[in-house]
């Protein structure tokens, strides 16, 4: 293919820009490669283009090589790219006579980003199953401490009472958007570019519903430029990769917090932690340190992208064909970790729930002691957050718990803030302070901390789940009935 050029690449040339790209592509591409040329062969016969002789014999080296494998691929140096060596490898195997034909109406253009499609897409249906298990691991976790109370807090301030279930219940239902996502990024993503030649179509008659069809893509991208050079849905998949990782990352910073002695919420396995080198009784969160860290490779993975893109014009050029995939595969591998050592961290953590019970000490309760006022006493709900604010200073300041606001507390803030006495005993403050009656007193606000509540949005959920599994199954079974009907057909194309 460098008949145009009198050097083969420098060495330099090679080593950065070729050789990398070949074997990615050999691990990648291969059997991708291998549908994209046989349904081209066997469309080029059926519009007349080239004969069935031709075609069979094209049909029947893709079927041999298929069943040799990746390691069936000789690379010459010289040679631009890996499909420029595969073309070469059909030709020494049938002859340029007949081989030559193949890349008749075609450009690497459009066989570049039509392959850019396919194994992203591989990549898409690896992907959504890992999410969808974490999901379920937490729903499970919803459901199991759907009744453990403890502390919610606001910019890291002990706020107000929820429960454990219902925190993962939060996350479940973050992680149910990335889900949808990840389906619409697949679904606009699964358009065909094969058949758009360089980016400007081609006067030969192809039929580009037909190769559409056999690879599995919902039809053609229609126009022609528009196939060849985009890339936007690497952007979008990027994207709702980061938002992914992102949610997780700030699961993982409050689960960290949860490891310190000073909370000691949970306890993540020995076989999820490291210990130190000079530091006997060190247990680090090790798991939590790296799904945190690995979260900034796919906003880099992003950015690099979008910078990649972002200067080129709308044409095909390297910049935006080649370089816009070089962090993908590696933002990728990094999510799929995240994935795996967040659900093996719930899975093997032991929670405990009797360091929780500092719920009912730190002050998170006394909303509802303002709203038993408001209720019970008829006040303004500011005259009401008054009077607690007060309960609060004259205990906090005194290095007393929540548990230490008494009745004659509550008398002399009252005075003080709206000139009259609110006598309630102790015993109802305290009733109205508990953190467990805060929670199980949501019931009748949609979505709130109750355990009743988080039952019924985690079986909500579930349903969901149930569906986007159902929409997966269906984009999966089309996938593989379409490679298996093209692979009978290639067979019997060719007898």
């Amino acid at each position: 293919m460098r008949e145009r050029l009198t050097m083969p690449p420098s060495e330099m040339y090679y080593k950065y820009l070729i050789q990398p790209y070949i074997d990615d592509d050999n691990r990648l591409s291969f059997y991708n490669q291998i549908q994209m040329n046989l349904t081209h062969a066997m469309m080029l016969s059926k519009q007349g283009i080239i004969s069935d002789d031709t075609a069979k014999a094209l049909v029947r080296c893709l079927l041999d090589m298929n069943a040799e494998g990746p390691s069936s691929v000789q690379i010459w140096k010289e040679e631009d790219d890996y499909y420029a060596n595969f073309e070469r490898n059909i030709i020494n195997r049938v002859g340029k006579e007949i081989g030559g034909q193949l890349h008749t109406g075609r450009s690497r253009n459009d066989l570049g980003s039509t392959l850019a499609r396919m194994n992203v897409r591989d990549n898409l249906v690896n992907m959504i199953p890992l999410v969808l298990d974490l999901q379920h691991t937490l729903l499970e976790f919803a459901e199991k401490y759907a009744d453990q109370v403890m502390t919610g807090y606001t910019h890291m301030q002990p706020a107000q009472p929820i429960t454990l279930g219902y925190y993962f219940s939060a996350i479940a239902e973050a992680l149910e958007r990335d889900v949808q996502r990840l389906l619409a990024a697949y679904d606009r993503m699964n358009y065909c570019t094969l058949g758009s030649g360089a980016s400007f179509g081609t006067s030969f008659p192809l039929d580009r519903q037909i190769t559409a069809k056999d690879l599995g893509f919902y039809g053609p991208v229609h126009n022609t430029m528009d196939a060849v050079v985009t890339r936007d849905y690497l952007l979008e998949i990027m994207a709702d990769f980061s938002i992914l990782a992102s949610t997780l990352s700030r699961m993982a910073t409050d689960m960290y917090q949860w490891t310190m002695d000073e909370f000691a919420y949970m306890e993540v396995s020995d076989s999820m932690a490291a210990s130190s080198s000079i530091m006997p009784q060190k247990k680090n969160p090790a798991a939590l340190e790296y799904i945190r860290a690995k979260s900034a490779h796919l906003a880099a993975g992003y950015v690099d992208i979008f910078m990649a893109l972002k200067g080129t014009a709308f044409i095909h050029s390297r910049e935006g064909a080649g370089e816009t995939l070089h962090y993908y595969w590696d933002a990728s591998l990094q999510l799929e970790a995240i994935l795996h050592l967040m659900k093996d961290t719930l899975l093997s953590s032991k929670f405990k729930p009797q360091n929780m019970e500092r719920v009912n000490q730190n002050f998170c309760t006394v909303t509802e002691l303002a709203d038993a006022l408001v209720k019970e006493e008829g006040l303004p709900f500011r005259s009401a957050h008054g009077i607690v604010g007060k309960c609060v200073q004259a205990t906090y300041n005194n290095g007393l718990k929540c548990t230490d606001i008494t009745k004659e507390v509550m008398e002399k803030a009252s005075l003080d803030e709206i000139g009259r006495v609110i006598s309630w005993d102790t015993e109802r403050i305290q009733e109205a302070l508990s953190a467990r009656r805060s929670v199980e007193g949501k019931d009748h606000c949609y979505g709130a901390p109750s355990p009743a509540e988080t039952l019924r949005m985690a079986a909500e959920m579930r349903e969901h789940l149930a569906d986007f599994e159902g929409g997966y199954a269906e984009r999966t079974e089309a996938l593989d009935a379409a490679k298996k009907a093209l692979f009978d057909k290639a067979e019997q194309y060719c007898g």
